[in-house]
């Protein structure tokens, strides 16, 4: 994570008023899915941004996410074990998920759609990030929704886990970010 926040601090000089640095400790990434019928939720305790965007000219907007996959958390201790393993996450080969923007759009409601790769347990897919944007002064907040198949990704892709009736194919992806502007 320290290549990724290098990397991203040579970027952030070069385009500096429309920097954004997260504040973590209000910055939330969860996640709601079904096991045997029953909804459960829970989040990533740990995960990264990168964030160039001005609304005014999106033509340079960014945005890089990295997502420490050790830190899932679902409220059982169990799941979060099973979590890890081979037919999972896998986190021993590919402990980090990442969101690569290539562009970032108006939609016609006001809101934001980041177009983008997202690359889990090795798979990398194009998605469309729809997020709501609020800026205050130097803060900002963000609030977004992604709906992602777990197949997509080859989680949970052995034996009984891929029987929907156990646990649910479709998975809701949910972050709140708040950030401050970088100086």
């Amino acid at each position: 994570m320290a290549s990724f926040a290098a990397a991203l601090a040579g970027a952030m000089t070069e385009i500096q008023a429309a920097s954004w640095t997260m504040i973590p400790e209000a910055s939330t990434l969860s996640f709601a899915g079904t096991q045997t019928g029953s909804e459960f939720r829970g989040q990533f305790r740990r995960f990264e941004t990168g964030i160039v965007l001005d609304p005014a000219d999106l033509s340079s907007a960014t945005i890089e996410v990295l997502v420490d996959i050790a830190s899932f958390a679902s409220g059982s201790p169990d799941r979060d074990s099973d979590s890890q393993n081979r037919s999972w996450f896998y986190t021993a080969n590919f402990p980090q998920a990442v969101f690569t923007s290539s562009a970032v759009v108006e939609a016609s409601d006001g809101s934001y759609v980041a177009l983008g790769t997202l690359e889990i347990k090795g798979v990398t897919r194009e998605v469309e990030l729809p997020f709501t944007l609020a800026i205050d002064g130097d803060s900002a907040v963000a609030d977004g929704t992604l709906s992602l198949n777990r197949l997509d990704y080859e989680i949970g892709n052995m034996d009984e886990d891929v029987e929907e009736e156990l646990v649910g194919h479709g998975v809701t992806v949910s972050f709140h970010v708040e950030a401050v502007r970088a100086e």
